[in-house]
């Protein structure tokens, strides 16, 4: 072999090749990490799709009670007292006398002792007396505590006086007010 043809081998052959095989080691190790994020990406922008069909979905669902819950809404920020009285007006021509008599109601502030005592929320008590049968008062409960999403119940007691047929229904409830700024 001549002086020449070591450095040729060398230089002309070895060098490149081993050049070429780290430079392709180099574009496969490159391209598996950019696969990787691309994937990763694609995995992403499917799970945001998937996740924006399920919020339409459900806005769809939602959009025809949007009017029952602005009504709703309102209800929660307007005064308890005479959206109270016109709901316990509206139970009473409900039921004839015989069946459901609102016997006395009460608007007060709250007392210690009351559900809303460990709360900042600002609330009232309402105390509702009512004489009737079983079926009319839960009939009339079921609409209170409907029209009134701010009434929560504390404590109801159920008895009967001497001498009726008439039960007697004692209803307290914490009634959660609009928090003024």
């Amino acid at each position: 072999m001549s002086a020449y043809t070591k450095p040729i081998t060398l230089f002309g052959i070895a060098i490149p090749a081993v050049a070429t095989i780290v430079f392709c080691i180099a574009c496969v190790v490159v391209k598996s990490k950019i696969s990787a994020k691309a994937d990763e990406r694609e995995a992403a922008f499917s799970q945001h799709n998937a996740l924006q069909q399920q919020v339409n979905k459900l806005r769809s669902d939602v959009q025809p009670t949007s009017k029952e819950l602005d009504d709703w809404y309102k209800v929660l920020t307007d005064d308890i007292r005479p959206t109270a009285a016109e709901t316990l007006k509206s139970v009473e021509s409900d039921f004839t006398p015989s069946q459901l008599a609102l016997t006395s109601r009460q608007f007060s502030p709250s007392k210690p002792g009351s559900l809303a005592n460990g709360a900042r929320q600002r609330s009232s008590t309402v105390k509702l007396a009512f004489r009737g049968t079983y079926l009319p008062m839960q009939l009339a409960l079921q609409k209170i505590e409907t029209s009134l999403p701010q009434l929560a119940l504390e404590s109801m007691t159920i008895g009967r006086e001497r001498g009726y047929d008439d039960l007697i229904f004692n209803l307290s409830y914490t009634a959660w007010e609009k928090e003024t700024k």
